[in-house]
């Protein structure tokens, strides 16, 4: 007995009507919030479970009134891949505000389940993607990558790969370079010979004589109308060389500014900014102000989401003079030289000058008062329901494109997998990149523009600070171990250069934390300083321990185990408030390693003599620690 084939329209209606969600309204803008939480915990049967849901559903509709939300609420449009992070944000910052006063463990079981509720409707269609980019909230497990800062081999290889993607959309914005002359020939001509000896519309020469002669340098579509005129040529380009697109790609050439000329800019923008895809696609045309009227300096003003004031991004806090990189971005910058004053923000008008003036035709044919009349992130859609339209970003474009970009040019993380590419861990990768040039944690989140420190800590990269604080620490003890062995210890000798060396003796000069081989050559951090003086002698003595000049005999650990105390009663008390915490954290390790006897080059006695004698030193060395950092 055949059976009859099911059709949408055969089923019964309660079941078509299943992933239906209702219709918000003015009275109940989040019908589709309620009405997805309702579908979830009816699947549930333990009690403490479907309980857990609904707590979770009474905490969320109450999340979203504190937002500020009162229009209708689509889940299509809300609840896009990075609308989890978003909550976790968001819940953060309430949290240090003070305005939510749950257990934690509370917390952790309603992001679990909003976790889960969101998913759900992602996987059925009912969000704005098909799957959201995974978070954690207070849980004892390792975060995944999706939010990490990219590591230092990541981020080179992917700004290679962007830094390619850029060069083409700064060529093809550009304009077209011709041919030189006398290259190609008509092919319309009838040709006897094979296209291999240079007729016919084969040769890739002879399709760009026909765009610059017949087309006039003006790309046709393949559309109707270019089917009409142009059919011989479009035909070739299709099936002899590799697709119009690719074809016009090679040439330098778009018939218009799309999604693929735009997002290397929006990577840019991203990796120069670190702000999230959210304010990143909001950013006005005017976003950028040369001077700002309090400062007077560089800024970009953003808006963090919907319901959030306007915001305001320093940069003049990107640049620090004598800060360096390990990545070599020139690629994107189009320089070989980093962080020198207002070079970023130098960088991050031109970027937006560039996207400002391939948009604006697009603004331009908007009419007034349409949504993305004032944005600047915009493009002409290729896509086959839209095509020819203007439209903005979002993360779901933006995702599917960084996912092709790994697809297409094999790229790998550290672990071997395929690299977990996407925008919101530039704004991780440059929070950390701030910390690890010595700025101290106030100013990353005044830079940050977060309401608690908590939020900032949690966008540190804890891996990539350590990697780089055992390096400087190693690098330290290193220097000071080669320094003092080609001395003589001034306690059993007179402190000149060691008897072995053939280079001549050097006087040592003395200081509060240590002896210097020549206070008048500091480290290029003390150089860079506002307040260097070439010629005068240096007297940042809490920067001697990473000092190339560096000598450290018996009779300075009396002097490192004051200052050691002093770093220590610092760092518990005023952690939040000490300038440079993440030196002082470094220079801690050093002097550790120094008094360790275990690994110390001094003897155990030594390091006891030293720690009796330090109780008389205290008060020498009190301000030494507030001494400012270059």
């Amino acid at each position: 007995m055949s059976k009859t084939p099911t059709t949408e329209d055969s089923l019964p209606i309660d079941i078509r009507e299943h992933y239906k969600l209702p219709e918000p309204t003015k009275e109940s803008p989040f019908a589709q919030v309620e009405w997805v939480f309702d579908r979830v915990i009816s699947t549930k049967t333990k009690r403490s479970t479907r309980n857990n849901y609904v707590n979770g559903k009474s905490f969320y509709l109450v999340h979203l009134h504190a937002l500020g939300l009162k229009d209708p609420y689509y889940l299509q449009k809300e609840w896009d891949a990075l609308a989890l992070l978003r909550f976790r944000e968001q819940l953060s910052e309430r949290i240090e505000a003070g305005k939510i006063k749950y257990a934690s463990y509370t917390l952790v079981g309603i992001f679990s389940a909003m976790r889960y509720v969101m998913n759900y409707a992602a996987k059925r269609g009912m969000a704005g993607c098909t799957r959201m980019l995974d978070a954690t909230y207070g849980s004892g497990t390792s975060e995944t990558n999706v939010t990490e800062a990219y590591t230092d081999s990541e981020l080179s290889e992917l700004l290679d790969t962007v830094g390619s993607e850029l060069s083409t959309s700064r060529k093809i914005l550009s304009g077209y370079v011709p041919q030189p002359p006398g290259a190609g020939r008509d092919p319309r001509i009838l040709h006897r010979k094979s296209p291999e000896e240079g007729y016919g519309f084969g040769v890739e020469a002879n399709m760009r004589w026909y765009f610059e002669n017949v087309l006039q340098c003006v790309p046709v579509l393949n559309d109707a109308a270019g089917k009409v005129n142009h059919k011989r040529f479009l035909t070739h380009a299709t099936n002899a060389h590799g697709g119009l697109n690719h074809l016009y790609r090679r040439w330098g050439v778009s018939s218009f500014f799309d999604f693929d000329l735009l997002m290397p800019h929006v990577v840019n923008l991203a990796y120069l900014t670190g702000l999230n895809p959210g304010p990143l696609a909001a950013l006005a045309v005017d976003a950028y102000g040369e001077s700002h009227p309090a400062t007077g300096a560089p800024y970009l003003r953003y808006v963090k989401d919907k319901v959030s004031k306007e915001l305001e991004l320093y940069l003049e806090l990107l640049d620090k003079e004598g800060a360096t990189s390990s990545i070599d971005d020139s690629v994107l910058l189009e320089t070989t030289e980093r962080f020198l004053p207002h070079k970023q923000a130098t960088h991050i008008a031109r970027t937006i000058a560039i996207i400002r003036k391939a948009t604006e035709p697009l603004r331009s044919a908007l009419p007034d008062g349409h949504p993305l009349k004032n944005r600047l992130l915009i493009y002409t859609s290729r896509g086959p329901r839209t095509f020819g339209q203007t439209q903005g970003v979002n993360s779901k474009k933006t995702g599917r494109w960084c996912a092709q970009i790994v697809e297409t040019y094999g790229l790998l993380g550290e672990d071997g997998d395929p690299l977990n590419f996407n925008l919101v861990r530039f704004r991780s990768t440059k929070l950390t990149e701030l910390a690890l040039q010595g700025r101290d944690i106030l100013t990353i989140q005044l830079f940050a523009g977060h309401k608690g420190l908590k939020t900032t800590i949690g966008y540190l990269s804890r891996k990539k600070l350590e990697v780089e604080a055992r390096k400087v620490v190693r690098d330290a003890l290193a220097t000071i171990h080669a320094n003092r062995k080609e001395f003589d210890d001034p306690d059993t000798c007179t402190g000149t250069k060691n008897a072995t060396a053939t280079e001549q003796p050097i006087r040592l000069y003395r200081g509060l934390l240590s002896d210097c081989k020549n206070p008048f050559d500091p480290p290029k951090r003390v150089r860079a300083s506002k307040s260097y003086v070439p010629g005068k002698g240096c007297s940042r003595f809490n920067m001697c321990i990473f000092c190339k000049n560096v000598v450290i005999f018996r009779r300075n650990l009396p002097s490192l185990v004051a200052y050691l105390h002093q770093i220590h009663a610092a760092t518990e008390s005023n952690v939040q408030n000490l300038p440079n915490a993440g030196f002082y954290e470094d220079s801690r390790a050093v002097i550790e390693n120094l008094l360790d006897p275990e690994h110390s080059e001094f003897s155990a006695e030594d390091i006891r003599w030293a720690r009796e004698e330090a109780a008389s030193l205290n008060p020498l060395v009190d301000n030494a620690i507030y001494r400012g950092v270059a």
